[in-house]
């Protein structure tokens, strides 16, 4: 619209290279019709189809690598089933959706080796029962929510720490008005806390851009997101600033 707050048409984003990040078709600001979306690398990363703003029929996910992600199938009143692998091909997750995209009956969840980490029941998408596993395939009989999300140990203080370490000023280079420079790294973080994968989404100079990057490639162990009793990969982005010493 003339304001630019409701989006009607087709959209194409592209990350900062030009390289196609999604495209999808609005009509009065809701998803209408397929919608794809990439990884940075170019592989396909989900395509789905969306009917006034919900999906509808097949969803599929690829991981980065090429691997299957997931597989969402939803009929017209929301009931449905979905089903996760991990990017290494081991299963993640699976489970039944009620009408109205409500939780049904089991759930099960793995941890990234293959081994059974959850088994919950639920009932009108409310937690009804549920069984935790060790990564053995053990049960365990404290069942108390482990959910964390994923941080840094020691928290932003310790991140700020570390990048003041590993951080510094190209040399050679003046920044005009302004004292500082701010640039933007994605990471994918696995199920170790190790950094696999990453990229500048929001680029300043090349000369920055190489400093902020290795900075975050050579982090330390990150704390893992812990999710239905199991250790999740997940994505971080960065601001990584460069501050200019005035003399």
């Amino acid at each position: 619209d003339s304001g630019c707050k409701i989006r009607h048409g087709e959209f194409r984003f592209f990350y900062f290279n030009f390289r196609l990040e999604s495209k999808a078709t609005y009509s009065n600001n809701k998803l209408e019709g397929l919608r794809l979306s990439f990884h940075d690398n170019g592989w396909l990363s989900d395509s789905s189809v969306y009917r006034n703003g919900e999906i509808s029929g097949t969803a599929m996910s690829w991981h980065d690598n090429g691997f299957i992600s997931d597989s969402t199938v939803v009929n017209e009143d929301g009931s449905g089933a979905w089903v996760a692998w991990s990017d290494n091909g081991n299963p993640f997750a699976a489970g039944y959706y009620a009408p109205g995209r409500k939780r049904r009956g089991i759930w099960q969840f793995f941890h990234y080796n293959g081994q059974l980490s959850a088994r919950e029941q639920y009932d009108d998408d409310k937690l009804v029962n549920k069984k935790y596993f060790d990564e053995n395939g053990v049960e365990e009989t404290d069942t108390t929510t482990t959910d964390r999300e994923l941080s840094f140990p020691g928290g932003e203080k310790a991140w700020s720490k570390y990048l003041d370490k590993r951080l510094y000023f190209p040399s050679g280079w003046k920044i005009t008005n302004s004292d500082e420079a701010i640039v933007i790294v994605t990471a994918t973080i696995d199920e170790r806390g190790k950094v696999i994968r990453a990229f500048v989404s929001t680029p300043f100079h090349p000369d920055f851009d190489d400093v902020a990057l290795r900075a975050v490639k050579l982090s330390p162990l990150w704390l893992p997101a812990i999710v239905h009793h199991r250790k999740i990969k997940g994505i971080i982005r960065v601001p990584v600033n460069f501050v200019q010493e005035l003399r």
